[in-house]
């Protein structure tokens, strides 16, 4: 099976071909695959003892009656930027990036955070998930209180870490040797990590690395379907838990925004 580089077209563009149901006026064709899906999810999650608040999202978001799901995807890339790994795919795959569409794709919204959770919902059993935020928002510098001191830097961490910048051709993104026993290998350069950007050549590898192994992936994701689907787990009703999503991911206008959707 061969790998299709996707051609390289603007953000804007994807962004229009992207299906963002929350958009007001979306297509709405609701398909029975809709029920598998949801019934594996929920099944998974039992499974897992996920808690109940994010089983709550779930069975909001497959309870709205208006959402399209005739058209599983294949793969999905969150903080896309300059979208590597999407153009690596050969099969269908969807990229999402604030710099896409700075409403419908913002995570930190309602409908941003909505629309990508729909994303992640509709990918089929076996699917890609490729997630890469930016590096500065996990590092501590980001948690100072008094950012005023380090104002100037701080913005210079972000502007490193912007993932839709391209980065220059005389930066070390990648280094080609060989090693002890004469094999040709390559790796990280030393411009790599600054760049916060995947050379396109890492999307590619990746794809054909999932291509490979495909049909195993895919097996193994239906093994754990029945298994889950048999096991009949139970879902982590503790309070504290639950609190704990709801107060520290703020889910509660998430919440509320899904089910006004309904």
């Amino acid at each position: 099976m061969g790998i299709r580089v996707v051609k390289r077209v603007s953000n804007k563009a994807r962004a229009a071909n992207v299906e963002m149901p929350f958009k007001k006026g979306a297509s709405t064709k609701p398909a029975s695959w809709k029920t598998k899906q949801k019934q594996r999810m929920l099944a998974g999650l039992a499974f897992m003892k996920a808690p109940m608040v994010i089983v709550a999202l779930c069975t909001l978001l497959f309870n709205n009656a208006g959402l399209k799901w005739d058209k599983p995807s294949d793969h999905v890339e969150l903080f896309a930027g300059d979208h590597a790994i999407t153009s690596g795919e050969w099969e269908e795959a969807i990229p999402m990036d604030l710099r896409y569409d700075s409403q419908q794709q913002d995570i930190l919204t309602d409908v941003g955070f909505s629309n990508m959770l729909y994303q992640v919902a509709n990918l089929r059993p076996g699917g890609g998930l490729w997630a890469a935020p930016q590096c500065s928002s996990w590092i501590f510098m980001s948690l100072i209180s008094d950012q005023y001191s380090c104002e100037r830097e701080m913005q210079d961490i972000n502007n490193h870490a912007d993932r839709s910048l391209v980065p220059p051709k005389s930066t070390e993104m990648v280094v080609h040797y060989v090693d002890s026993t004469g094999k040709k290998r390559v790796k990280g350069g030393a411009d790599m990590i600054a760049s916060q950007s995947y050379p396109r050549s890492f999307g590619r590898a990746y794809a054909r690395l999932r291509t490979r192994h495909l049909q195993t992936i895919r097996r193994r994701a239906n093994e754990f379907h029945r298994r889950a689907l048999r096991a009949q787990g139970k879902f982590d009703l503790k309070h504290n838990k639950n609190k704990l999503w709801m107060d520290h991911a703020n889910l509660g206008p998430i919440l509320s925004f899904l089910a006004k959707q309904r």
